[in-house]
């Protein structure tokens, strides 16, 4: 943008020419000043072309640890070609006569920077109205800009003493008593590895199809009701018929198929109406839309969080997310798993809330009789990479082994829950019940701390 560009309506944009010489006269006649100002404002900052260049030229200085005066950043624009451009040693040399103290640097620097915002927002503002008119674009991907565009305001920087002191008075609370150690809890036994889903983590369960995925996101989803805590679910696979019906079935205890096939007396029949009016009463929120990109799955994340306050997001499953691709760019899968999962961690930062996304694992661990490896995660390391925890699922029994490897134990009944990867603890192996008359994930059991 130049100095001359006149907006659509006929006004010039948002722009403090005057102050925008008077702080580079101030970086001019006083080396420090660039220190104090790095933070507020950016080349980018500036209206004026011949101002963004001069600001680049200090900058480009100061990063070599060469000194700032007039002549040695008149002399640093000669040397790129620059100097005529941004009015030559005269335009340089005016830009300090004006200047009597260097003191309110901050304040010109934040009044150039409101400014850039400013001119930031009317620029977003016109493309989001031209993409609203264009019906060949993704309603989504227009909303989801308002969440990935950067409008150049500053990032407020964090002391790290602040932080000490406030992890200090954090482990103090914990010692006492005053504040839970525990996340978003399982009600399962790998509680006591994890503490529960923890805030701004990306949780993913995986395993081969048919190990019970379903039936684990059914039982937190069963908890969560229980303990009130507001959920979202992006069910990709699964209807909301289907899933309602799944916490109908693991609520009451009675075998599914007779709950299915309507086989049911006067008795559990009673005990169904009991569970369904409870249900009715939960703090569930379940989108089932399929084939959804991280940017619908990021507007419903951050709608439920605004109207229901979740505490937690799972999404059911990663691989059949879709990422957000640029107009005319060709993604490789790979690459576009590698995008969902950093996207999914980056809502969970956003929202401060845990995100739990099931997973499959690649083909090849059917034909061991091992436990499944990080390197069985399908089509990306990146996966493996974000998570913070990473728990394979794994029903010896469902592969056909019938006795634990190296053990002689039976399998029947058994689900294995490997926490192998954990950012912020131990890793460990769970075993757990899973029940297949009721698709229920269970203890061995009951947990006690």
């Amino acid at each position: 943008m130049t100095e001359t560009k006149v907006l659509d309506y006929g006004k010039l944009p948002p722009q403090a020419i005057a102050l925008e010489e008077v702080l580079i006269g101030c970086l001019l006649i006083d080396a420090g000043v660039i220190s104090r100002v790095q933070s507020i404002v950016t080349e980018n900052s500036f209206y004026k072309d011949g101002h963004r260049m001069i600001f680049k030229a200090i900058s480009d200085l100061e990063r070599a640890g060469k000194g700032i005066d007039i002549m040695l950043v008149t002399e640093k624009l000669r040397s790129i070609g620059k100097l005529d451009e941004v009015g030559g040693p005269f335009y340089v040399t005016k830009l300090t006569e004006r200047i009597g103290s260097t003191a309110n640097a901050e304040k010109y620097a934040q009044i150039i920077q409101t400014q850039f915002i400013r001119r930031n927002l009317i620029r977003f503002a016109s493309e989001i109205e031209k993409q609203a008119f264009d019906e060949t674009i993704d309603i989504a991907d227009t909303i989801g800009l308002i969440g990935t565009t950067d409008f150049g305001i500053p990032q407020q920087l964090k002391s790290i003493k602040e932080i000490a002191e406030n992890n200090f008075k954090e482990i103090c609370g914990k010692v006492n008593g005053d504040i839970d150690i525990y996340g978003i809890q399982s009600g399962l036994d790998i509680d006591k590895i994890t503490l529960g889903f923890q805030k701004q983590t990306l949780a993913i369960i995986a395993s081969r199809p048919g190990m019970g995925k379903t039936a684990f996101m059914v039982t937190l989803l069963k908890y969560f009701n229980e303990k009130h805590i507001p959920a979202a679910v992006n069910s990709l696979e699964m209807s909301v018929k289907e899933l309602a019906m799944r916490l109908l079935i693991n609520g009451t205890g009675i075998h599914n198929e007779q709950i299915k096939r309507g086989q049911l007396n006067a008795e559990e029949l009673a005990e169904l109406e009991n569970i369904t009016e409870y249900i009715k009463k939960s703090s569930l929120y379940i989108n089932d839309k399929s084939g959804l990109n991280l940017n619908q799955v990021r507007i419903f994340a951050l709608e439920m969080k605004r109207k229901h306050g979740i505490k937690i997001l799972l999404i059911d499953y990663l691989q059949l997310m879709s990422g957000v691709y640029e107009k005319g760019k060709i993604q490789n899968r790979e690459a576009e798993i590698a995008q969902i999962s950093r996207g999914l961690k980056g809502i969970a930062k956003e929202l401060d809330i845990p995100v739990v996304a099931f997973a499959q694992l690649n083909r090849n661990i059917e034909s061991t009789s091992r436990l499944p490896i990080l390197a069985d995660l399908r089509e990306s390391g990146a996966i493996e990479q974000d998570a913070d925890v990473v728990l394979f699922l794994n029903r010896y029994e469902k592969r056909g082994i019938m006795e634990y490897p190296n053990g002689g134990e039976s399998t029947e009944g058994a689900m294995d829950a490997d926490i192998a990867k954990h950012r912020n603890g131990a890793t460990s192996l769970k075993r757990l019940v899973f029940d297949k008359e009721t698709m229920t994930v269970k203890n061995n059991e009951p947990i006690s701390w």
